[in-house]
């Protein structure tokens, strides 16, 4: 199931990356990601869906720029396949992130990214 995209949600998503904290990733975060779990956390209870859906999207961007990148550094063209989270869609992705958010207050939501990748390939294995 996909989100629609509404122009309230890009209004979000600029202000949740002008508004966003610095990451503490060992790689360069940028956008909705380097927001803290608590605050994405808190537009959630806050019912500040916009915010919350913004920032949840960068996760799920996230998610298909791994399946690019393991994709180009494969560098085999008869296998475009790549997709780590082929079984689950969307709305399971952001649950999964929004959960390890809830658990880990206050590290970032790029952590919730990076724990979901480790936790689907291990699905894959």
């Amino acid at each position: 199931m996909t989100l629609k995209i509404t122009r309230s949600l890009f209004v979000a998503a600029a202000l949740a990356i002008s508004f966003s904290p610095p990451a503490a990733a060992d790689f360069g975060v940028v956008g909705a990601g380097a927001t803290s779990c608590s605050t994405w956390i808190g537009w959630l209870k806050a019912d500040n869906m916009p915010m919350y859906h913004a920032t949840g999207e960068w996760v799920v961007g996230f998610i298909s720029g791994f399946n690019a990148a393991i994709d180009i550094l494969r560098n085999d063209p008869s296998d475009h396949e790549t997709n780590i989270a082929k079984p689950v869609g969307g709305l399971e992705l952001l649950a999964w992130a929004r959960d390890w958010c809830v658990a880990n207050p206050a590290e970032n939501v790029s952590g919730a990214a990076q724990g979901l990748v480790k936790y689907l390939i291990k699905g894959i294995r």
